[in-house]
């Protein structure tokens, strides 16, 4: 009896997942802490010099939030992405990765109250343009 892939619903629970707890939790632990600790203050330069991708600040990424992205990537078939808590952290983090100054942007009309908002005061204080569409 051959080893078949896992099915949908197992991929839910367990898919992108590698198992590497120390303890050998059967479930990822939650991390419940705002900042990590450092093995030494040369671990700690090489993490915020972005040569070492240990965890900093859980704003910044967790071990949860891996996961997490992981298994939705194994559910669509894709890569990991970016997670966030909000959807203000995700346009916030789209309108300033992505735009540069001068550039234009275009919304659809359906776009919260809120995130138009933002969208537009940030984006026309740099130079950049906003239109939104039907």
């Amino acid at each position: 009896m051959g080893f078949r892939k896992p099915g949908f619903r197992t991929r839910q629970i367990h898919g992108g997942r590698e198992i590497n707890d120390a303890q050998g939790s059967h479930k990822p632990p939650i991390y419940r802490t705002s900042c990590f600790d450092f093995p030494s203050a040369k671990v700690g330069a090489e993490r915020f010099e972005g040569k070492d991708n240990g965890y900093i600040y859980t704003r910044m990424g967790n071990p949860v939030f891996d996961i997490l992205s992981s298994r939705i990537a194994n559910l669509e078939n894709g890569v990991p992405g970016r997670v966030f808590a909000s959807g203000m952290g995700a346009i916030h983090a789209v309108v300033f990765g992505l735009m540069d100054q001068g550039d234009h942007a275009i919304t659809s009309d359906t776009l919260h109250c809120t995130g138009a908002l933002i969208v537009s005061s940030e984006i026309t204080s740099n130079d950049s343009a906003w239109r939104q569409i039907s």
